[in-house]
């Protein structure tokens, strides 16, 4: 089948035999439809002998488990989308896909991840550290997105991200979400977000300023911790009550809370707040040596 372009997978479709499509030269492009297919291994390959030629890879928004091994060493594949209903993705899925650059993450209910080892792209971040000339993007969540959180640890340590989206129904990020991403230069939380996860902007060591949205209600321990290039944040924080950092210390044999610590650096020079700021955290200026004026808006009352 040497004319063979392109294969569609339809949703109903639970297994794929082995080598179903070996000898299709001219296989390119493959649209993947099965809501639950059965994972590949060396014995169950059905792309065996042509991965190394699939240049497209695309999930339909029926898949919600993407089996163990699909994609791994299709080398030519520069972006893929993970779907919203995607709930499971499986062992080694996109190992040595060498030229993936770009991923969209749609899914709206995903289950946080334990370790940065047990996300779906963590064979890849090996060697993206190796091709330091690569620009990987990351959008999480496409337009039409109605998750309510970003994964633990989903983008930890992916050092050459070089932009980052984070959609309006974004309501949670998790621990450790983007922790390492070095390449990130500016940072803008949404309005709808109402927690910060601990880590999860740890290490992003090239941010320079961050908006926090009005929503904010708790940040997490170490959150932009060693984020020491931030000089410019936009507070729009109505009621931020917790930065997961506290001091606890007892007078007279009582136990109290003695302070918060700012989650940010001491090298921020600019703090502006918004306008429907109702409440400033103890401690948010804490240590901010470089600060020279701040202006109060009229909307805060504690």
């Amino acid at each position: 089948m040497s004319q063979l372009t392109s294969i569609t997978i339809p949703k109903n479709v639970t297994i794929v035999g082995h080598r179903a499509f070996e000898g299709c030269s001219d296989l390119t492009s493959i649209v993947w439809n099965a809501q639950r297919g059965s994972d590949c291994s060396s014995s169950i390959d059905p792309f065996k002998n042509i991965r190394n030629q699939i240049t497209s890879f695309t999930f339909g928004d029926s898949v919600k488990y993407i089996p163990n091994y699909l994609c791994n060493g299709m080398e030519n594949i520069t972006s893929i989308t993970i779907p919203k209903n995607v709930v499971s993705i499986g062992n080694n899925v996109f190992t040595n896909c060498s030229s993936l650059k770009s991923i969209t993450w749609n899914a709206k209910n995903y289950a946080d991840f334990s370790s940065a080892e047990k996300t779906p792209f963590y064979g890849i971040k090996s060697q993206i550290t190796s091709f330091t000339s690569w620009t990987l993007q990351v959008i999480v969540g496409g337009d039409d997105s109605k998750k309510s959180n970003i994964a633990a640890f989903l983008c930890d340590g992916m050092d050459k991200i070089s932009s980052l989206i984070i959609p309006n129904s974004v309501t949670t990020i998790g621990q450790n979400a983007f922790n390492g991403c070095s390449s990130l230069t500016s940072l803008d939380i949404p309005n709808n977000v109402q927690t910060i996860g601990e880590n999860a902007f740890r290490n992003c060591s090239s941010i320079e300023s961050v908006i926090i949205g009005k929503s904010v209600a708790s940040i997490g321990e170490n959150a932009f911790a060693n984020c020491n290039s931030i000089n410019s944040v936009t507070w729009n924080a109505k009621h931020c009550s917790s930065f997961g950092i506290c001091y606890i210390g007892y007078i007279d044999g009582e136990l109290f809370q003695i302070f918060d610590s700012s989650p940010f650096t001491t090298n921020v020079s600019t703090f502006s707040f918004g306008n429907e700021v109702e409440h400033i955290p103890g401690c948010l200026f804490s240590g901010m040596e470089n600060l020279k004026s701040i202006t109060i808006p009229n909307s805060v009352t504690s």
